[in-house]
């Protein structure tokens, strides 16, 4: 995670999914045309904003790619239907100011939170049940 904006690390993970999205075969895991789509242009999105997280030197660009890589990947999780393990959307109210939130996925809704935020972040979904309340 980014917690305590540790670049190093967000690099290093950031490589590490990059190597994963390479050698991810989509064509191997869907069959409908429709699904494919949406999910391969969701996927090109994960692969360029894993990229911009590897490359940018600036922390306020590699958290604003976490958010849209993020939004991304519960879109792919979400169309291909996985539900198990569950995973949570977790957001931070004000994670680059004046109200504008930032989002992630976290295994538990004590997931560190990439965006250096105070306070406990806000469930928004969970893979089993949908929207919360919480």
């Amino acid at each position: 995670s980014s917690v305590d904006g540790n670049q190093e690390k967000m690099e290093t993970s950031g490589t590490a999914l990059k190597a994963s999205l390479d050698s991810f075969k989509i064509e191997e895991l869907i069959t409908d045309t429709v699904l494919y789509d949406a999910i391969y242009l969701a996927l090109d999105n994960v692969k360029a904003e894993t990229a911009a997280i590897i490359s940018d030197p600036d922390m306020k660009e590699k958290r604003a790619s976490i958010n849209i890589l993020s939004g991304e990947l519960f879109t792919i999780l979400t169309n291909l239907g996985i539900r198990k393990p569950v995973y949570y959307w977790l957001t931070c109210p004000d994670a680059f100011g004046n109200g504008k939130e930032g989002g992630w996925i976290g295994e538990t809704t004590a997931s560190p939170d990439p965006y250096g935020c105070t306070g406990e972040p806000l469930v928004k979904k969970r893979s089993d049940m949908g929207s919360t309340n919480q």
